[in-house]
């Protein structure tokens, strides 16, 4: 129960870890 629930809160993380990155690279870019 828990387990499952640590790994979708992790991926959740990952994801707003890359959709981070990619905005400082647009602001990077500018």
């Amino acid at each position: 129960k828990d387990a499952g629930w640590l790994i979708m809160n992790g991926n959740r993380i990952q994801i707003k870890r890359r959709q981070f990155e990619k905005v400082i690279d647009k602001l990077d870019a500018i």
